[in-house]
């Protein structure tokens, strides 16, 4: 299954996930072939931010968003400025609008426990915590398209 292909759905999300794909990956790899980034680096690239990178952090959606955004508008060399305050404008404008929907940008927040701690993983893992992610993972795609296309 290609990641790019088609809207990223609660259904599909939830397909990968359930594949052992992470937020980030799911989120990134939809976006990275049009962003000229080949799909199976973009996996390898985001595959380490999954569960807020495996510690509770920055949700693994807003990652893969955030890298996506990146590609679109960040720089290799000497940045001017504009810029650094056009891709600082386009994640914070991303980081609200997650944060509007779903109560933060932080996976221990959104999941309600932290990868950080493992007695909180086995509680993550043993009370389906993460089944909230399929609707995070569609939810983010919605709003990278949507900042996306407002350029």
């Amino acid at each position: 299954m290609k990641f790019s292909e088609g809207k990223m759905t609660v259904e599909k999300a939830g397909e990968l996930a359930g594949k052992g794909y992470m937020c980030s990956q799911c989120v990134f790899a939809h976006f990275a072939p049009e962003l000229g980034v080949d799909e199976e680096l973009a996996l390898q690239l985001a595959s380490s931010f999954g569960g807020g990178s495996f510690y509770g952090g920055t949700c693994g959606a807003v990652i893969g968003a955030n890298l996506a955004l990146s590609l679109e508008h960040g720089w290799s060399d000497d940045p001017s400025m504009e810029q650094i305050r056009n891709l600082e404008g386009k994640v914070k404008e991303f980081n609200s609008r997650f944060a509007e929907r779903h109560g933060s940008i932080l996976c221990r927040e959104i999941l309600g426990k932290s990868f950080a701690d493992p007695e909180e993983t086995a509680e993550i893992y043993a009370q389906n915590l993460m089944a909230k992610c399929p609707d995070v993972i569609s939810s983010a795609c919605d709003i990278l398209e949507e900042i996306l296309e407002e350029e």
